[in-house]
C-alpha cells in the first residue's frame, strides 16, 4: 500500500512498494556494472529526513551543503561501496534503487562514473513482495 504521506514526486516516479532489505540481500543475483547516470534521476528526490520532517531533503541538497546536512553527509561517506546497489525497473521504465542510495551518492561524491549493481527482475520483485 502506498504511503499517503509521500510527496507527489515520489508517488509519481517511484515504486509503490519496496521489499524489506533482508529479502533483497538473500537473492543470488550476479553483480554487473552500471553507469551512475542511469540512476542519477533519484538524486533530486527528497528521500531523506531532516529534523522531524520525513521526505525533506534530496541527495543533491546534501552534496551541495554537507555542513548543513552533516548527519546525512556522514551516512553517505560512511557507506561501504564493497556492497552492490540493488536496482529494478520502475513503473516509468527507469532503473530505481531498492537498496543502496547512500552508496550510490558516495560513488558520485568520489567522482566515480560506474557502480556495482544487482538487477532484480520484475518477477523476482513480485516474489519478494508476497
Amino acid at each position: 500500500m502506498l504511503d499517503k504521506t509521500l510527496p507527489k514526486i515520489i508517488a509519481d516516479h517511484c515504486l509503490d512498494c519496496v521489499p524489506i532489505n533482508k529479502k533483497i540481500w538473500a537473492l543470488d543475483i550476479p553483480v554487473t556494472r552500471m553507469l551512475i547516470s542511469k540512476l542519477a534521476w533519484q538524486f533530486d528526490i527528497p528521500f531523506w529526513k531532516y529534523g522531524n520532517k520525513k521526505y525533506a531533503i534530496t541527495p543533491n541538497q546534501v552534496i551541495k551543503n554537507k555542513t548543513k546536512y552533516k548527519y546525512q553527509y556522514n551516512r553517505i561517506m560512511n557507506s561501504n561501496l564493497k556492497f552492490p546497489i540493488d536496482v529494478t525497473k520502475n513503473k516509468k521504465g527507469r532503473w530505481e534503487i531498492l537498496d543502496g542510495l547512500y552508496r550510490l551518492v558516495k560513488a558520485k561524491v568520489l567522482g566515480l562514473t560506474k557502480v556495482n549493481v544487482r538487477k532484480i527482475s520484475a518477477s523476482q520483485l513480485k516474489e519478494l513482495l508476497q
